[in-house]
């Protein structure tokens, strides 16, 4: 479990990121920090309200994750919950995701974010 001075760290560093990306291109994006139930157990991840609201399908649809390689997994948005599932633990367990890390999420297409970490 990390210590709440390495979760600050890994957020700030997010944040910063984030901010870059707001200003330079405009896509939408948002910062999520992890917690032990989205990346070991479970594995459910919750998006912001106000970005699924704004910018995610109003129905149940396939949402493909891209990482900085490019490399495309497709999970299941559940739009009455929210949320990842599905494929968001071939995600988290490629990546070796850990409570704590913080990744920044941009919309590129309609249905396609970029995580970048």
């Amino acid at each position: 479990m990390p210590s709440d001075i390495e979760r600050a760290i890994a957020t700030r560093r997010a944040e910063e990121l984030y901010a870059n990306l707001t200003r330079d291109d405009g896509f939408p994006c948002f910062v999520k920090s992890m917690l032990r139930s989205h990346v070991d157990r479970g594995f459910w991840l919750g998006l912001p309200i106000s970005f699924c609201r704004e910018h995610l399908p109003t129905h149940d649809e396939k949402i493909t994750l891209v990482d900085g390689s490019w490399k495309e997994f497709r999970t299941n948005y559940l739009v009455q919950k929210l949320g990842l599932t599905k494929g968001w633990r071939q995600f988290a367990m490629f990546h070796d995701l850990l409570d704590g890390d913080a990744l920044v999420f941009q919309l590129i297409e309609p249905t396609k974010l970029k995580v970048i970490y």
